[in-house]
């Protein structure tokens, strides 16, 4: 099954709201990458141009992301899970 591709500053707008605040490098990286993106053309934002960059933050600050257990946090899944579209939201 194809899933509708999504804009990745959706995207942001849910996996940042399950993120702890103490986890502040990644949110500022995130917010960061988002915030330059203002002057790309919509589409772009449909793209793997953006999601490759947005995934590199994301491996970098939760470096097993896709290989997660049980002694992870909580967040932690909730992200991965956002980020690859397992949520329906």
């Amino acid at each position: 099954m194809n899933k509708i591709p999504r804009d990745i500053l959706i995207v942001y707008e849910q996996i940042v709201t399950v993120i702890p605040e103490t986890e502040y490098e990644l949110i500022n990286e995130l917010e960061n990458f988002v915030k330059s993106l203002c002057n790309i053309a919509p589409e772009i934002r449909y793209t793997r141009e953006v999601y490759i960059p947005f995934c590199n933050i994301l491996q970098k600050h939760i470096p097993m992301i896709v290989n997660l257990n049980n002694n992870d946090e909580k967040w932690k899944f909730e992200v991965r899970d956002i980020f690859s579209n397992k949520k329906n939201l």
